[in-house]
């Protein structure tokens, strides 16, 4: 814990690279996060998702955001061990997922942009299939 208190303290990351950096640094310094693998995390955030699918049966807003919270850590542990894994960083997936929404939203920078649910959803649609094809190489 000291040491991860002088890591703050010299880093004053924000609220998202710290909780990236404490992940990092659970996966280096704790034996059972080193054991685990992307298809043990994957079981384990598929129980997070179901619980959180309860919580917002239930109308819990206070289990809802920590059920959120739990996939969201699951979600960021399973990058870093991708990161291990494949060629690729966090900050690729992050990158790729804003060039996703760029193309397949890019109505919902123009306030008047007047698309109904069924075209902005026509629209997605047909973006998937340009991407699936390989239209948008970046």
């Amino acid at each position: 814990i000291k040491a991860l208190q002088q890591w703050w303290k010299m880093n004053k990351a924000n609220t998202f690279d710290e909780f990236y950096e404490i992940l990092k640094i659970d996966r280096k310094n704790s034996d059972f996060s080193r054991k685990r693998d992307l298809f043990d995390l994957h079981e384990h955030l598929a129980g997070e998702v179901e619980e959180l699918k309860q919580a917002l049966d239930n109308d819990d807003g206070h289990n809802v955001m920590e059920e959120l919270g739990d996939v969201f850590w699951n979600t960021l542990m399973m990058m870093i061990m991708a990161e291990e894994k494949y060629d690729f960083t966090g900050k690729d997936v992050i990158e790729d997922s804003l060039a996703k929404i760029r193309r397949r939203k890019d109505h919902i920078f123009d306030e008047n942009n007047g698309l109904s649910r069924e075209e902005e959803l026509d629209k997605w649609k047909k973006v998937k299939v340009k991407e699936k094809n390989g239209e948008f190489n970046e």
